[in-house]
């Protein structure tokens, strides 16, 4: 059985990884709300940036987040942590830090938010690379916070403190996407106040609220795009600011006098023009996250059929995934997720001997490949699923 095209406008799930005040630690813990975080990790909205970012994530329309807290470094009592304590090497094994969540189903979005509200408190190079290869595995997008020097365009820019610089240390990836600049919101702590912040989580949220009212191939950008609960942002960006950001890969954080805070851009970092890359929009990557998410568990359970039917390998199977196969992207074609005046236009699927090898065949592994066109003007993006068929 294929899974439903539903599942592009299914809850969106997203993991946060940070410093709490209270509660187990390096085991994610699944969480519907802002009240049950707060029963599960103690503190809630200003009392720390893990928090904020969970409560904006809620508040912008999220409805499921996996939490990790990460111990401080002067034990489960809380405190500070950093960036060895999320990301450095040895945890992946141990699986604790950022590597807790392969103890988790899958998720969407990852979020990293601060170690601290201040300047002190930004993630460093490490973690940003971890968390952006770790979304190449486990098919997530990772919503990257700005730094919190980056005042100005030229500094987002500069070659020793923008994007290209040892500071930033994130080459361009597919399965990442960086919001500018940080936003400003209300501080719960002291009335009257403003408290400036990462804006990740309310971005996480606009996903969310998007991928639930129109799928995952709907750009999480635009008037719609409102960040619920922010007030401002710490740079106010001209519409000329904006067209240098955006062409280099960076989604922009604008306050649009009759919505408020809005996302304004929609592209991975692998977005920058001169890149000319296949991954340049979220809503693309996206959706072929999820094509190749549900392809996958299309081929274990028509293998799981297949065993059951007796049948071997070979072109009956074979026929059976491009039958399965081609009706999940069927759906999606229909509900206009794939552009297209035909289905030949909009969608293909292969798993045959020109997709693998006699030695492929021999050994026992399966290879589906699918194109999609997502956008217009309609150019297929090219997906590949694999599955080993008999032990190896």
């Amino acid at each position: 059985m294929q899974p439903s095209v539903s599942g592009g406008r299914a809850t969106t799930v997203a993991a946060f990884v940070g410093a709490a005040p209270r509660g187990v630690v390096d085991s994610p813990r699944r969480v519907r709300g802002i009240a049950e975080f707060g029963r599960e990790f103690g503190g809630t909205g200003t009392q720390g940036p893990l928090g904020l970012a969970v409560q904006q994530f809620f508040q912008n329309g999220g409805r499921e987040a996996l939490v990790v807290r990460v111990p401080s470094s002067n034990g489960e009592t809380g405190g500070p942590i950093s960036d060895d304590l999320v990301s450095a090497p040895a945890l992946q094994e141990q699986k604790r830090g950022l590597w807790a969540l392969d103890q988790a189903d899958a998720f969407d979005l990852l979020c990293v938010p601060p170690f601290a509200f201040d300047g002190s408190g930004d993630v460093g190079a490490q973690t940003r690379r971890a968390a952006a290869d770790y979304c190449l595995v486990r098919r997530a997008m990772f919503i990257v916070d700005p730094l919190a020097s980056w005042s100005t365009v030229d500094s987002v820019l500069a070659s020793g403190t923008g994007l290209d610089s040892r500071v930033w240390g994130l080459p361009a990836s597919a399965n990442a996407a960086l919001y500018f600049p940080r936003i400003r919101v209300a501080d719960a702590l002291r009335p009257g106040q403003m408290l400036d912040c990462a804006p990740c989580g309310a971005v996480a949220g606009v996903y969310a609220r998007t991928a639930a009212a129109h799928g995952v191939w709907k750009a999480p950008a635009g008037q719609e795009a409102t960040l619920t609960g922010a007030t401002g942002v710490t740079v106010a960006l001209a519409d000329t600011e904006i067209e240098r950001l955006n062409p280099c890969g960076v989604n922009c954080l604008r306050i649009l006098p009759a919505q408020g805070v809005v996302a304004w851009g929609a592209r991975t970092l692998m977005g920058d023009d001169a890149l000319a890359s296949e991954w340049k929009y979220v809503p693309v990557r996206r959706l072929a996250l999820y094509v190749e998410s549900s392809l996958a568990a299309i081929m274990a359970s028509t293998l799981n059929e297949a065993a059951e039917a007796a049948i071997e390998g070979g072109e009956p199977l074979w026929a059976m995934l491009r039958q399965q196969g081609g009706a999940f992207l069927h759906d999606l074609f229909q509900i206009g997720a794939l552009v297209g005046a035909t289905p030949r236009e909009a969608y293909f699927v292969k798993c045959d001997r020109t997709t693998m090898t006699q030695d492929d065949i021999d050994q026992g592994r399966l290879i589906m490949q699918v194109g999609i066109a997502p956008v217009k003007p309609a150019e297929f993006v090219i997906i590949q699923i694999g599955q080993w068929n008999k032990e190896p």
